[in-house]
């Protein structure tokens, strides 16, 4: 299975280091070159303990693989999570316009697509609608992380 994981923030690179640790092919996929530079030479934009050892190992095996060509990684994918920021928004919920953009950016047709984020989000509803009217043949799962 081919997963790939848009957004190389905390959540996207913590989730693909693990996924690709348990054996999956992964490809982290965010559109800051800089960044996605500095990872394919294990250079990390996050400290957590041991996601050095595995993005370094992952990487060796062939298993990580980290772009900025995120049209190609949505192709090549089975499954994909997106784990771009939501930052909060002027009235406090949090900003989902680059979840959305993700959305419409991309052909997700056939794929299993999961929204990830770490930031509180009081907006479920509003994506949820957004995602059945506009993308009502797609699969999609919202999955909220931390706290």
């Amino acid at each position: 299975m081919h997963i790939t994981v848009v957004g190389t923030g905390y959540v996207g690179l913590v989730a693909g280091a693990c996924f690709a640790e348990t054996g999956s092919e992964v490809t982290c996929a965010d559109l800051d070159a800089k960044k996605v530079g500095g990872l394919k030479q294990n250079i990390l934009p996050i400290y957590e303990p041991g996601l050095d050892t595995l993005v370094e190992r992952n990487q060796a095996q062939g298993r990580l693989h980290f772009t900025t060509d995120v049209a190609d990684a949505v192709r090549k994918a089975d499954v994909i999570f997106i784990a771009v920021g939501t930052p909060p928004d002027e009235d406090g919920s949090a900003d989902l316009s680059h979840v959305l953009k993700n959305i419409y950016s991309f052909d997700y047709h056939s794929k299993f697509t999961i929204h990830v984020w770490c930031e509180f989000a009081t907006r479920f509803d509003a994506l949820t609608l957004t995602i059945s009217v506009n993308q009502s043949s797609y699969s999609f799962s919202i999955l909220r992380v931390c706290g």
